[in-house]
């Protein structure tokens, strides 16, 4: 045990010493991320994860461009953590991604609100294929921007990018940056945000879309920090979607509180449309994404919900929502 303790505080003062040179990053980091990514064998990669990568490597600032397991790329960088873990493991949320892989068909629409770089968007466009269409809708403009960018070099023309925020009604808004590590965080929701960021241009959700995308969309994605109960209020009314319409909402019973609204309020309204509520169940330890083993499937919802809890909402009324 001594030894082992040993063997790791030299380990340690080895890699550390190493992250802290940039010459020696640039060389460690696509050596030690092409081991994690590609290796065939996983034994000793929840090691190397935990040990080297997680503490001394990943979270230093490294502008990359990495294809999905999907076979779609994604320009990015690793010190923000959605982009870091599509960066080493080529997915992100697997649980999330397989249900949405399933569930969605040739020729469906899928859309995206608070469509960040673009990961769902184009695990849709890759999914629908030419026949099928995606609306990414995404509120910061520099993520916008890189969410553009990152269509465009897909060559994913079955994309339509929109950049406004999604809310009950036509209004200006402030919009508040997520932190460095995360900047999935944006929110109109300033007391748990790290700064502001601008305003920009809301609309109700049913407005950004044509009648054709509102009528046909199969699945709505909506991650929107706080704002989910005015982003369903903007679809003006719920009975309009195509009877399998489903809808993924990751909600923020904090955030919403801070606004004066509450995720009982946002349940209820689901639930008496006829939508029967599920979760979404991630393993959100690192290692468990190189297990590659199966993840499960949307259990129905019977608890509580923390801050970022993915919900699905369906008028498919099981168990599990296979």
């Amino acid at each position: 045990m001594i030894l082992m303790r040993m063997a790791h505080a030299s380990l340690d003062d080895l890699v550390g010493r190493w992250s802290e040179d940039a010459r020696t990053r640039e060389i460690l980091v696509p050596l030690v991320r092409a081991y994690i990514r590609y290796f065939p064998v996983r034994l000793g990669k929840p090691f190397v994860w935990t040990r080297i990568v997680e503490p001394y490597l990943a979270w230093h600032p490294r502008a990359f461009r990495a294809r999905t397991l999907f076979g779609f790329h994604l320009d990015g960088n690793s010190q923000d953590l959605i982009q870091q873990w599509i960066y080493y493991f080529g997915i992100w949320e697997p649980a999330l991604t397989t249900w949405i892989r399933r569930r969605l068909r040739r020729g469906d629409t899928f859309v995206d609100v608070g469509a960040n770089i673009g990961y769902y968007a184009l695990l849709g466009s890759k999914t629908v294929g030419p026949s099928g269409r995606v609306v990414a809708i995404e509120a910061s403009p520099s993520i916008a921007e890189r969410l553009s960018g990152n269509v465009r070099s897909n060559g994913a023309g079955n994309v339509r990018t929109i950049h406004a925020a999604a809310l009950g009604e036509r209004s200006i808004v402030r919009l508040y940056k997520g932190h460095d590590s995360n900047s999935g965080e944006t929110t109109i929701v300033e007391a748990f945000a790290s700064g502001f960021e601008c305003e920009v241009q809301a609309f109700p959700l049913h407005e950004l879309l044509t009648d054709e995308e509102l009528r046909s969309a199969r699945l709505f994605k909506i991650d929107v920090e706080g704002a989910e109960y005015q982003v369903i209020a903007g679809l003006d009314s719920l009975e309009k979607l195509r009877p399998d319409a489903e809808l993924i909402i990751e909600v923020h019973p904090g955030y919403l509180a801070e606004r004066g609204e509450t995720l009982e309020a946002l349940l209820a309204l689901m639930t008496s449309a006829g939508y029967a509520i599920y979760v979404v169940e991630e393993e959100w330890w690192a290692p468990a994404y190189l297990a590659g083993a199966r993840v499960p499937s949307p259990r129905r919802f019977t608890g509580s919900a923390n801050d970022g809890t993915v919900l699905i909402f369906s008028r498919v009324h099981a168990d599990v929502l296979e």
